[in-house]
This record gives C-alpha cells, sequence and structure tokens, in this order.
C-alpha cells in the first residue's frame, strides 16, 4: 500500500524538480525560442494528461469507496490508499501549469518552476552557433 502512496505523490515531487523522464530528442536539438515553444508545448500538455488521469482516478476511487473494499490484514479502507493517485496528479498538473506560466513571462528557460536550465543542456552546435555570431561581431 505505501509503493502505491509514494509512487503517486512522488509524481507531483518530480515535476516539481524536474526529475521525471524525458524524451527530448527533438528538444535536445533546438534552441532559443523553439526550445522555449516546445517546452511550454509539452508542459501544457503533459498538464492535461495529469488532469485528466485525476479525474479518471478519482472516478476510481469512488468506485472503490462505494464498493466498501478494505484490505485483507488491516482493514484499511483501500480508497484511503488510492486518494493518492488523485492528489499526485494534481500535484503534478499544476507544477506543469507552473512551469508553462513562468517560462511564458520569463526570458529565461525553466525545466520546472524552480529550476533555470543550465548552460550544460544547451546543445554543442547551439553554443558553436553563439560563438560563431560573436567572433563576427567583434571582427567588425
Amino acid at each position: 500500500m505505501l509503493i502505491v502512496v509514494i509512487t503517486f505523490i512522488g509524481v507531483g515531487y518530480a515535476a516539481r524538480n524536474a526529475r521525471h523522464i524525458s524524451m527530448s530528442a527533438i528538444y535536445d536539438q533546438l534552441s532559443g525560442r523553439w526550445r522555449k515553444a516546445l517546452l511550454i508545448l509539452i508542459c501544457l500538455g503533459t498538464a492535461l494528461l495529469m488532469f485528466y488521469f485525476a479525474i479518471k482516478s478519482i472516478e476510481y476511487v469512488m468506485a472503490i469507496y462505494d464498493r466498501g473494499r478494505t484490505s485483507a490484514s488491516l482493514r484499511i479502507p483501500m480508497w484511503t490508499v488510492y486518494l493518492a493517485l488523485p492528489v499526485g496528479f494534481i500535484l503534478a498538473g499544476i507544477q506543469y501549469v507552473l512551469t508553462a506560466v513562468r517560462n511564458m513571462v520569463s526570458d529565461n528557460i525553466y525545466r520546472a518552476f524552480n529550476q533555470q536550465e543550465e548552460y550544460d543542456d544547451v546543445p554543442p552546435e547551439a553554443e558553436e552557433d553563439s560563438d560563431n555570431n560573436h567572433d563576427a561581431r567583434r571582427d567588425t
């Protein structure tokens, strides 16, 4: 039972600290406005998905509550354990919305609401382009 609680509450924690799984093949190849725009799109899409999962998990918790299911050994109502699902999904959805808003109003790129993307995260090609432009400006 504790595994369920830790897993789904951990979803919100992972979103808050940018410790979630990310498929970044396309994202890593972008820089500047396009990188930021894709991050905002990903955050908003993921937030919608998290809120959808929250609605479905609330329906599931209500069904378990209506059936009166309890754990076999401790007789704990199972709906209290599975309540971690909608709580975790709602927290994760809020974090993704906050990250999207932070990126919309800020000049910098934020992978999470409180975690700015570091220079190590920028693809080497983008750094080379930046260096070449800087050198060209210095020569004039």
